[in-house]
């Protein structure tokens, strides 16, 4: 019986033993992971990177003003640059707290050929907070060559609506503007509110106002769709958004964690289409760099290019039985159930007032 014992006794040790150490592994291949999503990032791959985080057909025309990025905020993307966590080489508009222009800036991006073009659809793009507007050339470049009018706008706190309504009354000004490229060109019926971390926070609360209150800007701008990549913990509740929303979370989101925009997907009205995805081994830092590690260009493109343009092939990304987003190995697939109504999932998925689009 002691003999019994001790052998028992034995193998339950090695047993924790062995267990232990497939716990350890595990948490250092986690953590590794983890390591490389934040410094270098991994390679985009998936469906719609694959069709559309590339140039679209259009030359792109800005009138950002670039330069070196200075002060402490200079060296913080300096540092983050080299080290991998976002773009290299990046360049900054002088505004503080980058330079010491006034804090707050907006610009335009648009296809240099708009003059021969009908009037085009609008992103309203507010990025994340400490950010500088150079941060998010990436997009800007990407949606303008898709035929995108992109306003970006930036106080470098970026959490209140100010921001995306600064943006508004920009491309409202320069619609009406003799002599400006974007005279008559800028359709404002059609108004994407965008952000990324404190800016997609401020996109969930732009997206719940009631068509009145942007258009007191100007009577045209009607906001039809919203996409908030990793929104911040600190926005407001999205129980009451109006629009079709994305909700882009990363899967090692080590600023927000991705619980948070789970959770805003969670409490979206049911009466408003929405869906949800989390990018595999992406970092909160992944909307930053450049476009072939950035896991959300194809994605975001499809979804502004469905909303703003009615695309066919982009639509389907989104809408009918087989959508596309479930099966782009870029983001987290549930195995079998396409309608995945599970709310502490991560998986790709949609509630039912999108699911009912055809």
């Amino acid at each position: 019986m002691k003999a019994l014992i001790a052998l028992s006794l034995a193998l339950f040790i090695i047993s924790c033993s062995k267990d232990q150490e497939l716990l350890t592994k595990t948490t250092e291949t986690a953590t590794a992971a983890s390591l490389s999503s934040l410094f270098g990032g991994n390679p985009a791959i998936g469906i719609a990177n694959n069709e559309y985080a590339k140039t679209g057909p259009y030359a792109v025309k800005t009138n950002a003003v670039r330069g070196d990025c200075k002060l402490i905020s200079g060296l913080l993307y300096r540092f983050a640059s080299k080290t991998g966590i976002i773009a290299p080489d990046i360049k900054c508009n002088p505004q503080f707290p980058a330079g010491s222009d006034f804090p707050i800036a907006t610009e335009v991006w648009y296809p240099s050929n708009i003059r021969e073009l009908n009037r085009l659809p609008v992103v309203n793009l507010v990025g994340g907070i400490l950010s500088n507007l150079g941060n998010y050339d990436t997009y800007a470049q990407l949606w303008a060559s898709h035929g995108f009018i992109v306003v970006n706008s930036n106080d470098f706190i970026n959490l209140t609506p100010l921001m995306h309504t600064i943006g508004a009354i920009q491309v409202s000004i320069e619609d009406k503007k003799p002599g400006s490229d974007l005279q008559d060109r800028v359709d404002l019926s059609k108004m994407i509110i965008v952000g990324h971390s404190a800016g997609a926070g401020a996109a969930i609360t732009v997206s719940s106002y009631p068509p009145a209150i942007f258009q007191q800007i100007d009577k045209r701008i009607q906001i039809i769709a919203a996409l908030p990549i990793q929104p911040s913990i600190l926005t407001s509740s999205s129980i009451v958004v109006r629009t079709p929303t994305l909700y882009l979370a990363a899967e090692n989101d080590e600023v927000n964690g991705r619980f948070a925009t789970l959770n805003y997907y969670n409490l979206h009205p049911l009466i408003q289409p929405a869906w949800f995805a989390t990018a595999r081994k992406a970092s909160h830092f992944s909307p930053v760099r450049s476009i072939e590690k950035n896991e959300y260009a194809g994605i975001t493109t499809a979804w502004l290019l469905y909303h703003g343009k009615n695309d066919p092939a982009a639509k389907a990304y989104f809408v009918g039985s087989d959508y596309r987003l479930q099966q782009d190995e870029q983001f987290i697939l549930q195995p079998a159930n396409k309608l995945d109504l599970v709310p502490k999932t991560y998986s790709v998925k949609r509630n039912l007032a999108a699911n009912s689009i055809r």
